[in-house]
């Protein structure tokens, strides 16, 4: 078996004319839309370049060593995947544009889009969390909020696309952008839902129950393609639908989130039977535990950990590892001057999710040490 890059190899030489576009390309379009793209691809919807055109320009960049720093969680080869694609006949002529890029601490916004034209379809493609605390904070917000603001970002972008362009419409997105595809198209005026062919989300967060009954989803779910690796965390947020694939994933735990790791064939994903113990055991734990509590309950919860992250001064995952000891040392003051019930409610929590999250990042090490903090 092999991944995305492989993908690149097998398939690389034959245009969308001859193999039509399906769900590798939209992973490894959902992939690309992680690069740092700002100064290269045009805000409108008019000014489009092509992939390769966009490969050979970043070459060239004097700031190309920075522009592969996407994150500690980002597989750090995305940008090199861009550049296989770029020089593949397969995707050296998919067209580029309207990109967006939206990073606003005060509302917890982390929000990036873009459009790519390939095989006479518009593909509308939103970016999942980047390496921003801020990008983090918006996800645990989808907890109570009952938009994030990315949501409501991915529908503008979605109904201002649908105008500029009359093409048959695919949305796209991988982890948070899985779950703005989804969003978006619910809520998608129905002319435009009737323009969309297929959405894929690929291990995004899911919804609460009641989304999936309601008028705007039961109209694009016939349209909706959900893959999920073995071990999925980020996807057994609330409740997924009902028709999923599991794909097989040489990652590690929680890094099977990473697209990279995922497996595929010449045509399709390599599949699981079903998704492994620990994900199971997440998607009910997480699950039970959001609906035992209001929504003002999780709100206080989600605040409280975010202001002990922020005390840190961190902009990013990167950062907090970067400078951990300094960082940790303003954290724990944080938490210790939260009140007994805050701390015991914090630390019951945080146990339960890093138990559940096998991971070595700063971010999980951080829920691991205030889960198992006594004080």
């Amino acid at each position: 078996m092999g991944n995305l890059f492989d993908y690149v190899v097998w398939r690389g030489d034959l245009d969308f004319e001859k193999v039509p576009f399906g769900k590798i390309d939209a992973l490894l379009l959902a992939q690309i839309s992680y690069c740092l793209l700002d100064g290269f691809v045009s805000e409108s919807f008019d000014e489009k370049i092509t992939l390769n055109e966009l490969a050979q320009r970043m070459k060239k960049a004097g700031d190309l060593e920075d522009r592969k720093k996407i994150g500690y969680l980002i597989n750090k080869n995305t940008t090199d995947l861009l550049f296989k694609a770029g020089d593949s006949v397969r995707f050296g002529s998919v067209q580029i544009c309207g990109y967006k890029n939206v990073y606003n601490e005060k509302i917890a916004e982390q929000f990036a889009a873009l459009t790519f034209f390939a095989d006479k379809r518009m593909i509308i493609s939103y970016r999942g969390t980047d390496d921003s605390i801020v990008g983090w904070k918006e996800d645990f917000n989808i907890a109570w909020l009952e938009k994030i603001p990315s949501v409501i970002e991915a529908e503008n972008y979605l109904g201002n696309a649908a105008k500029e362009c009359k093409n048959k419409i695919i949305v796209i997105g991988h982890s948070k952008g899985g779950h703005l595809a989804v969003a978006a198209s619910s809520s998608a005026e129905k002319n435009v839902q009737k323009r969309i062919e297929t959405i894929y989300n690929f291990d995004g967060p899911g919804f609460e129950k009641q989304f999936y009954e309601s008028a705007g989803f039961l109209n694009i779910k016939e349209k909706l393609v959900s893959v999920y690796p073995e071990l999925s965390i980020v996807g057994m947020i609330f409740y997924h639908p009902s028709d999923f694939e599991i794909v097989k994933s040489d990652g590690v735990a929680v890094m099977e989130h990473d697209a990279l790791t995922w497996q595929v064939c010449a045509k399709e994903f390599e599949l699981a039977e079903d998704f492994n113990s620990k994900s199971k055991f997440f998607y009910k734990a997480f699950n039970e535990w959001a609906e035992s509590l209001s929504k003002s309950q999780i709100e206080q919860f989600v605040k409280a950990i975010f202001s002990v992250i922020e005390a840190s001064e961190a902009k990013s995952n990167s950062e907090l590892m970067e400078n951990s000891i300094v960082a940790n040392a303003k954290m724990i003051a944080k938490y210790a001057s939260f009140e007994k019930e805050t701390k015991k409610e914090v630390r019951k929590v945080l146990g339960m999710l890093a138990d559940a999250i096998h991971n070595n990042s700063p971010f999980v090490k951080l829920l691991r040490s205030f889960g198992e903090n006594k004080d």
